[in-house]
């Protein structure tokens, strides 16, 4: 089964407007979560009832590439496409 779960980071420069959320679900998330609200990890966790095998990082906002690898299950895959304009680390520790 694939879901779609669609979190909005707690970006400054990002307005957190219900709309937003809205929109996600609307755009194919089967959840769309505020983490200025809720633990994103362990509620999508909840979720899953796990980890997932394939997390998709599309927003490229400082931080997020840490809160990927921690949704992505051991063995899974972490896809990048966000555009990240500051040097970031990859925390693959978990991986090995």
């Amino acid at each position: 089964m694939i879901r779609f779960v669609s979190i909005l980071t707690p970006n400054p420069n990002l307005d957190f407007i219900n709309e937003k959320l809205r929109s996600a679900k609307r755009f194919g998330a089967d959840f769309a979560l505020d983490p200025k609200k809720i633990d994103a990890v362990k509620e999508v966790r909840g979720i899953l009832a796990g980890e997932a095998d394939v997390v998709i990082e599309a927003l490229g906002a400082s931080g997020i590439l840490y809160l990927a690898a921690e949704l992505v299950t051991a063995g899974g895959k972490l896809v990048i496409f966000g555009r990240h304009v500051s040097d970031e680390k990859v925390p693959t520790e978990k991986w090995h």
